[in-house]
């Protein structure tokens, strides 16, 4: 869950993302419209309030105790930072493809979303529980955001979007190899899936499997294809790998700048397979981003993130 505070957490939080999100704030010249999943204690728009002007924010009901605990927190804490926000009651997954909430509440939005923080926290594969049960939604909920976003620039004209995502390094090995068999797969993708091997068996059923390179390329090579078929250019900075809380929940997180093509021209990735695959996974520790990995071209990573913006030419 989003919300939850622990130093590895803060580490990406702090000296990946934030570098990030400043950089884009001052070259777009604007504050970032909100949507997606900051936990009951909101601590990314507390991080990142003076770059925020609105918030979508979504909270499952709890399993413990008072089950809407934490949505009342959660609008609690919004409405201490006096950002205008709405919260909606539900799987942000179901909210988003049933278009309302668990109160009832209809889902809408009404200009383009500038940054979605979709932290899942969990195997990116896996089944959210829903009013109907365990039910696989999260890729057709990235699809649908990515609709929304075309939908969304054709009416208010807004073209540039940054997108946060962080799963857990787990997988369910039967839905990814599949995905890479489509006989369109681009070559590098083959070729860099071939090289990374086989997952290790992870949990023990034997069902979840851990490979960072392979999760990598799988959630690259999905996400970039719903995108494309949007007309949405993207960019996706290098993987930062760190452990979770625990010892058993090893993270993945991603962060992808967008941008919409005109109806004329075609859009897709700014990268290439190659390009992205390419690109060192980070790891982070409990007080900084490790700067021991390469770019492409031999340069060197720095200490935050803002640094690879210059060097994809997304910033001057």
């Amino acid at each position: 869950m989003a919300g939850f505070d622990f130093p590895r957490k803060n580490t990406v939080r702090r000296q990946w993302d934030t570098p990030v999100l400043e950089a884009l704030s001052k070259h777009w010249c604007t504050k970032f419209f909100y949507c997606g999943l900051p936990g009951p204690k909101a601590i990314d728009i507390w991080l990142w309030k003076s770059m925020i002007d609105r918030v979508v924010a979504f909270q499952t009901l709890s399993d413990i105790g008072d089950p809407r605990r934490e949505v009342i927190d959660l609008a609690r804490e919004l409405s201490m930072l006096d950002i205008p926000h709405v919260v909606y009651c539900g799987p942000l997954e179901e909210v988003v493809l049933r278009r309302v909430d668990y109160d009832g509440k209809e889902f809408k939005l009404d200009e383009l979303v500038t940054l979605y923080n979709l932290d899942f926290c969990n195997c990116i594969t896996g089944s959210v529980k829903t009013k109907g049960g365990l039910q696989r939604l999260r890729f057709e909920a990235l699809r649908e955001i990515a609709a929304f976003q075309r939908d969304l620039f054709r009416q208010y004209g807004a073209t540039r979007f940054v997108m946060l995502l962080t799963v857990q390094d787990t997988f369910h090995a039967n839905h990814v190899n599949a995905r890479f068999k489509d006989p369109d797969l681009p070559e590098a993708t083959r070729r860099f899936v071939q090289k990374a091997g086989q997952p290790v068996s992870f949990d023990r059923d034997g069902v979840l499997h851990r490979s960072t390179d392979l999760l990598k390329a799988f959630v690259f090579t999905c996400l970039s294809d719903y995108l494309r078929g949007q007309n949405i250019m993207s960019v996706f900075l290098p993987a930062v790998a760190y452990t979770g809380r625990t010892n058993n929940s090893p993270m993945l997180h991603f962060v992808v700048i967008c941008e919409m093509g005109l109806q004329a021209s075609p859009g897709g990735s700014r990268q290439s397979a190659q390009d992205f695959l390419g690109l060192a996974t980070i790891k982070a520790t409990e007080n900084r981003i490790v700067p021991n990995a390469k770019w492409n071209k031999g340069l060197r990573i720095e200490d935050n993130s803002a640094a690879f913006l210059r060097y994809a030419a997304i910033i001057p």
